[in-house]
């Protein structure tokens, strides 16, 4: 096991280049698989666009061709954090499960849900407090005084003489 010196910063990103393949793989696996078409991911990425700066992320560039087989890694991301962050905030009245995003009339009931999720007032309360960390004070314990017999006190000075 290698001890503190012997950790440097090329190891930590190899580290963390790791983390990321396998955080990709996992979300790879998880992508639903169905036919797509401009009419269901024009909406879908314009939703998803309009809703990423309440997480103070940029826009990110989504293909909008006619897809067969598995929704874009580039669609699962930004909805997973949506899909992530809805569940945290336990907004009532809104759905999204990105696995369910087979086809065009799914994807455009997603891109409705997350419009109306970007206007939803406790949804936006929800990021806006989830972004300030909450440092907690340290709790520290006062110890109660020791009271000590003045005869005690005597003895002992006796003792060490």
């Amino acid at each position: 096991m290698p001890n503190d010196m012997d950790i440097n910063p090329e190891m930590i990103m190899d580290r963390a280049a790791e983390v990321d393949v396998a955080a990709d793989a996992a979300t790879e696996a998880a992508l639903p698989e169905g036919e797509y078409t401009p009419k269901g991911l024009k909406p879908l990425a314009s939703a998803i666009n309009a809703i990423l700066p309440l997480f103070k992320a940029p826009p990110v560039k989504l293909p909008i061709d006619a897809i067969t087989g598995q929704l874009p890694i580039e669609y699962m991301r930004p909805l997973e954090m949506i899909a992530s962050a809805l569940a945290d905030s336990q907004v009532e009245g809104f759905e999204l499960d990105p696995g369910m995003i087979v086809d065009d009339m799914s994807a455009i009931e997603a891109a409705s849900n997350i419009t109306a999720l970007s206007k939803n007032s406790e949804f936006k309360s929800f990021l806006r407090s989830a972004e300030k960390p909450v440092v907690k004070e340290p709790v520290v314990e006062k110890e109660a005084p020791v009271e000590i017999n003045p005869k005690d006190i005597d003895s002992l000075m006796m003792s060490r003489m």
